[in-house]
């Protein structure tokens, strides 16, 4: 399930990001996605301009609008040209075809490294306040950019409940998830001058990571009340 769905969202990424034109457009789309990628991380969603983005993409202000409807739908597939490369990676770990465990643990090192390969994807996983405004301005139908959201979280916890040597209820799985997403999502957001933990050390931080999915009973206690709650019974 987590591999095709990954793929799926892969998919759709691409086809968002690179629709069928001519190489003339395909290189104009490509100059208005970097310099917007470097207006946004300098000047935030709110403060970004369009005719700053033009001016330095070499174009028109309304031809920004021919590619993009709209600043909010440029920011989403400038997050998506960001994370393209990310999410290959993330379907070579799952074409390896490793145990579960050896999966996550890449999956995890490659979250950690996510700061300094996009440095916006790693905002909006942690669900930076300006980012997250831009989320108010995009239609919730479009599919594209709904799913580009979860994938992350959705594939983080195919790659969880895979690794657990006993099942545990559906709140409890999600707590872990949850858990596991904002240790890292917190991570990648430390200035390198406020970590305690260096590049060598970070196989050794995943490991207390995984350490602490063999315990779900003693980190996830939260989630026993939910658990009570709707009838379902936990096992850790």
């Amino acid at each position: 399930m987590t591999d095709r769905a990954l793929t799926d969202r892969l998919t759709a990424i691409k086809g968002l990001l690179w629709p069928d034109e001519s190489p003339k457009q395909r290189q104009k789309r490509l100059r208005i996605l970097r310099v917007a990628h470097q207006q946004f991380l300098t000047s935030g969603y709110r403060k970004a301009s369009i005719q700053e983005i033009a001016t330095g993409s070499g174009v028109s202000k309304g031809s920004i609008y021919l590619y993009f409807n709209s600043k909010a739908e440029l920011l989403f597939q400038v997050l998506a040209f960001e994370s393209e490369a990310y999410i290959e990676q993330l379907l070579l770990v799952l074409e390896r075809e490793d145990p579960p465990i050896e999966q996550l643990r890449q999956f995890l090192d490659l979250g950690l490294k996510q700061n300094d390969a996009s440095p916006l994807l790693a905002k909006l996983r942690a669900r930076d306040g300006d980012l997250q405004f831009a989320l108010l301005e995009v239609d919730p139908d479009q599919g594209v950019v709904r799913d580009y959201l979860q994938t992350e979280v959705l594939l983080l916890e195919g790659l969880i409940s895979a690794t657990l040597t006993s099942p545990v209820s559906p709140p409890r799985l999600r707590q872990m998830t949850k858990i596991l997403y904002d240790v890292v999502a917190g991570y990648v957001l430390l200035p390198a001058s406020l970590r305690q933990t260096s590049r060598e050390e970070r196989a050794s931080m995943i490991d207390y990571l995984l350490a602490g999915l063999r315990q779900p009973e003693r980190v996830c206690r939260g989630a026993d009340q939910d658990d009570k709650a709707t009838g379902m019974v936990a096992q850790p």
